[in-house]
């Protein structure tokens, strides 16, 4: 792959990765218009180098996210909430259909990322090469 070839992957890659957030953020906005407060649970994007990107996850009910913890839809901790507060299978149900939309835009969100960052590296290790060659033969042939 060309130097050239891999920045452009690269800037492709990072449109897609913000399209990807809109569409997360778009989806934790069909949840809030479409579900009346107070929420038992309520999705959210957790913006996270660790993570690899963003990940949509849920949170319980508490004060716009301070001190909680990020919760897959699966985890006991919510299922334990819903449990507790009754709320309906139909609606659990929707949540559901709500969470493996999430699932599949944080998996995309993931492996865009990762190929970015797996490009930036070979892009890094390539001028280091290029720039070695250029030393050794006293010149710049691969200026630009």
């Amino acid at each position: 792959m060309k130097l050239a070839d891999a920045r452009k992957r690269m800037q492709v890659l990072e449109s897609e990765l913000r399209q990807i957030d809109d569409q997360m953020d778009a989806l934790v906005q069909e949840f809030k218009d479409t579900y009346r407060r107070p929420w038992v649970a309520h999705p959210a994007i957790h913006r996270s180098r660790r993570e690899g990107g963003s990940v949509f996850r849920w949170r319980l009910r508490g004060f716009d996210g301070i001190g909680q913890s990020w919760l897959m839809f699966s985890s006991d901790m919510l299922q334990a909430a819903l449990d507790r507060e009754r709320v309906p299978t139909r609606t659990r149900l929707a949540w559901l259909e709500i969470e493996r939309r999430g699932r599949m835009l944080t998996f995309e969100h993931r492996r865009r990322n990762y190929e970015r960052l797996r490009l930036k590296d070979l892009v890094a290790q390539i001028e280091a090469l290029n720039a070695l060659e250029d030393q050794w033969r006293g010149g710049s042939s691969h200026a630009g």
